[in-house]
């Protein structure tokens, strides 16, 4: 049970003389807490819906700085120019790493895990 709800009903105990009350308000109160557990549910229902497509956008993200950092130096090495640095965030990078490395590690355990 949630805390909040275990030190309401131990208030209420004080206060609510009438045994059947007593179990009235508890009932309310269980109730609240299911219809709270369904609404968290329902966002990670939600959260889980948006995965498919937020970790491959920042996939393409990454591969979209990487042909920008390298049609750069191209374009510059041929017009005799010195190249601009361009920074690309090694968490962005180190993120798309872990996540690679998740889906095609889960994907071969799964494969030798059915044998």
């Amino acid at each position: 049970m949630i805390p909040i709800i275990d030190s309401v009903l131990s208030i209420a105990d004080k206060f609510i003389p009438d045994k059947n009350a007593k179990l009235e308000f508890e009932k309310e109160m269980k109730n609240l807490e299911i219809e709270s557990l369904k609404e968290k549910g329902n966002y990670l229902e939600k959260i889980n819906k948006a995965i498919p497509l937020v970790l491959p956008s920042f996939l393409i993200a990454l591969l979209g700085m990487f042909v920008l950092v390298f049609m750069s130096d191209f374009i510059f090495s041929i017009l005799g120019k010195e190249a601009p640095i361009i920074h690309i965030d090694s968490r962005l990078i180190d993120f798309c790493q872990w996540f690679m490395a998740f889906l095609f590690g889960k994907k071969t355990i799964q494969k030798f895990s059915k044998k």
